[in-house]
């Protein structure tokens, strides 16, 4: 019954994303054709959203002139804030864009939009990222996040996407006993994902406990937000049996990396993304090795172009994996 209804669940997205023109699929097949193969695509479409920008943006009109990207300003969350109409696409303030909320991890919380085409490369982000550990799609999974009203998902789309809502504004010994006796209860569950606090907390307590592979039917846990620690992640592995991966990944851009399963560095999403690493009291490029700011490009969000994108993260840019994907940590 668990995989006729996950396989209903899976040909229902593809049949309604067939309806609507195939879209995500062709993003789906078009991120693992440049990431599979490291294929270096993405000049072409840098140069047209950094053209879109200077043209229908307040914010990037002074730079109609710019040889390349480093001729941009470096922004910040604060910076955005403070002139958000200002990086609005006139061409895109009349037409349906989908709102999403910054982490606020830095203090600096707000919405930013995105086009459609945008909103369903994020949906190929997940599907491709999930299936590259083994989650495919239509497989009943426990979220563990903080949920409220912002966020929230309703019981329509909670249902098709296979999803348990599980809060954690309290990981109290209560909370988690809960959460134990709904992976016991349903099996059918193949899926853990959530922040890395709330993971930790949960590979703790479980681990004190004594609980085993044996006691669960999960196949792949999967951590964003923090870095997950590796005695954390060692937990987990201990106490559930399956591999344990960590994504990066921010709502204001969708899936930036993920690490491939047993390993403890990340492959960058350079299909949709461009990246740089920069020094972090400069803004030259930061040598391989070296403590460095990730700074992003959107590629593809023509609604509202975020160009060299400070994340405010502080990463170390690694040699190339022998597929030649670049790699951090």
């Amino acid at each position: 019954m668990t995989m006729f209804s996950e396989t209903i669940r899976r040909y229902g997205f593809w049949f309604v994303d067939a309806l609507s023109g195939g879209q995500v699929r062709q993003y789906v097949l078009d991120l693992e054709k440049k990431l599979q193969v490291n294929l270096d695509t993405s000049s072409g479409d840098l140069r047209n959203i950094l053209n879109h920008a200077v043209n229908t943006t307040e914010f990037y009109k002074p730079f109609r002139g710019f040889s390349n990207i480093t001729d941009f300003p470096i922004i910040k969350k604060s910076l955005i804030k403070g002139k958000y109409d200002q990086f609005m696409s006139s061409e895109y303030k009349n037409k349906r864009l989908h709102k999403v909320s910054t982490s606020g991890s830095t203090g600096e919380r707000f919405f930013l939009l995105q086009d459609m085409q945008k909103r369903k490369r994020v949906i190929a982000e997940l599907i491709y990222f999930y299936e590259q550990c083994g989650f495919h799609l239509g497989y009943k999974y426990v979220y563990l996040r903080i949920w409220h009203r912002g966020n929230k998902k309703s019981k329509l789309v909670e249902i098709a996407e296979n999803l348990i809502m599980f809060d954690c504004s309290s990981l109290s010994d209560a909370s988690l006993d809960r959460l134990y006796e709904l992976l016991m209860k349903d099996r059918s569950i193949k899926c853990l994902a959530g922040y890395a606090t709330s993971l930790k907390a949960v590979a703790f307590y479980f681990e004190k406990k004594g609980y085993n592979p044996g006691m669960f039917n999960l196949e792949i846990i999967s951590s964003g937000a923090e870095s997950l620690e590796p005695q954390a992640k060692a937990l987990l592995k201990k106490v559930f049996g399956c591999p344990v991966i960590s994504r990066y990944s921010n709502n204001e851009n969708g899936i930036l990396a993920q690490q491939p399963i047993d390993s403890d560095y990340f492959i960058l999403n350079t299909a949709h993304y461009f990246f740089e690493t920069l020094r972090l009291d400069t803004d030259e490029t930061a040598p391989y090795g070296e403590p460095a700011r990730l700074v992003v490009t959107d590629i593809y969000n023509y609604a509202m172009p975020l160009i060299r994108y400070d994340t405010e993260d502080i990463v170390i840019m690694g040699n190339m994996d022998v597929q030649g994907h670049k790699k951090i940590f």
